[in-house]
């Protein structure tokens, strides 16, 4: 009878530990977001994030960039990307060519209202049309266009004092395209390896001792089966 009991209990014991530790290596961790200054190019017409910083990133004549405020991964998506046109001719068609250095269009967005630290209003994007010399840069249209801070990094994490709680050290040139300003949500990263090696040892030891549970009855099981009936 004990036997008999015994064999359901252990399969759901084992069945359970299972469950949960499957459920908690399934469960996908939240990445980390941060506020800050994200930088843009175009290619193939579309925008993309740039993988370089401002002070590397080469324009041509009528390049077009993008600064954008955005709260998002330290990588951004295509959902962060500036809504306004890629093209320098829709961009810039009422501005006047200078043929002494290279046309760029730079748009500035300063992003979601929601983002604003301050009680100020939020700027409404704006399209600079600048002449930067040649070989020019991403660093050398976005001083042209704005006032750019910097921190003490050489991080954007100003433009034109947005946003107004970032202290107002000046910078000439604005560097990489990362983010400045870690967003408080941070969330945790997932599962450490310890807290994954604590759960496996937790696992073996359910099924270690269900099995040694269910050989001890059986050989208890076995000895009764052996007694001689009187």
């Amino acid at each position: 009878m004990t036997n008999a009991r015994l064999r359901p209990a252990v399969l759901i014991s084992i069945l359970v530990a299972v469950l949960g530790v499957c459920a908690l290596l399934l469960t996908p961790a939240k990445a980390e977001t941060f506020d800050y200054w994200s930088l843009w190019e175009v290619e193939n017409g579309e925008w993309v994030p740039t993988d370089v910083g401002a002070s590397d990133l080469e324009v041509q004549n009528e390049s077009v960039i993008a600064a954008k405020y955005v709260r998002t991964e330290a990588t951004p998506t295509a959902s962060d990307a500036p809504s306004q046109s890629t093209s320098y001719a829709d961009l810039c068609s009422d501005s006047t060519s200078d043929s002494s250095g290279l046309d760029v269009a730079v748009v500035l967005d300063y992003g979601d209202p929601d983002l604003n630290p301050s009680e100020e209003a939020t700027p409404k994007a704006v399209v600079e049309c600048v002449t930067v010399p040649s070989p020019g840069t991403g660093a050398a249209a976005l001083s042209a266009a704005a006032t750019v801070t910097a921190d003490q990094a050489g991080f954007i994490s100003a433009i034109n004092s947005y946003p107004a709680s970032v202290p107002t050290e000046s910078a000439s040139v604005p560097a990489a395209n990362e983010p400045v300003n870690e967003d408080i949500e941070t969330s945790a990263p997932g599962l450490s390896l310890i807290w994954l090696l604590l759960i496996i040892g937790f696992v073996v030891l359910v099924i270690a001792v269900a099995v040694a549970l269910y050989r001890r009855n059986r050989q208890s099981s076995s000895d009764w089966d052996d007694t001689p009936s009187a």
